[in-house]
């Protein structure tokens, strides 16, 4: 149980179970749950991805 709602909390698990109901239509989570979470991950990186350009120091974290 703990592995299982662990690797719920990652998006990346959403965003691989999109690709695999797009190749072989079948999906361990309702797409009505992975779109979204997929999309706000997405989101959530460009954000970070905007603001480290516009900070200029590329540095890492």
């Amino acid at each position: 149980p703990f592995w299982k709602s662990l690797s719920q909390a990652n998006p990346l698990l959403y965003m691989i179970n999109g690709v695999r109901y797009g190749i072989l239509g079948v999906a361990d989570v309702p797409l009505t749950t992975s779109a979204p979470v997929a999309l706000v991950a997405l989101l959530f990186f460009h954000g970070v991805a905007v603001v480290s350009l516009r900070k200029g120091s590329f540095s890492r974290w």
